[in-house]
């Protein structure tokens, strides 16, 4: 019995992982070489970061690398981060979680990748990292 639970558990997770890129798109059709970023979606959008479907934020995805990478984004003080993206999931002290993405067997959580902003005591960002 134990060893029928484990194989089970062992092909759950082997299902469960997939290897695609970094910010790479779900679905291939949804990214032609013709698109530009702004027609797929990939251009930061507050409007569209705050956007949730369910418990699901359908847009952040896309989105991340070209905040993560704005040199403007990364000037913004605290509260002014908080303007532009909207309330996060967690606020622990100088850390603000905003989920991403996330990945569910039915109710239960099997992969989450989330944006973590770290600040100064200054209320400047020291770093942005993504959590999976």
């Amino acid at each position: 019995m134990r060893k029928t639970i484990l194989y089970t558990l062992i092909l759950l997770l082997c299902l469960a992982c997939k290897n695609d890129a970094e910010f790479e798109a779900e679905d291939p059709s949804e990214v032609t070489e013709t698109t530009s970023a702004a027609e797929n979606g990939s251009i930061f959008s507050p409007e569209k970061w705050k956007t949730k479907d369910g418990f699901d934020y359908p847009h952040r995805n896309r989105m991340l690398k070209d905040l993560m990478t704005d040199e403007d984004f990364r000037s913004l003080k605290r509260n002014e981060v908080l303007d532009l993206l909207g309330e996060p999931d967690r606020i622990d002290t100088n850390y603000l979680f905003y989920r991403v993405e996330q990945k569910r067997l039915s109710l239960w959580p099997i992969h989450t990748k989330t944006m973590v902003v770290k600040f100064t005591q200054d209320s400047l960002i020291e770093w942005i990292k993504i959590h999976e």
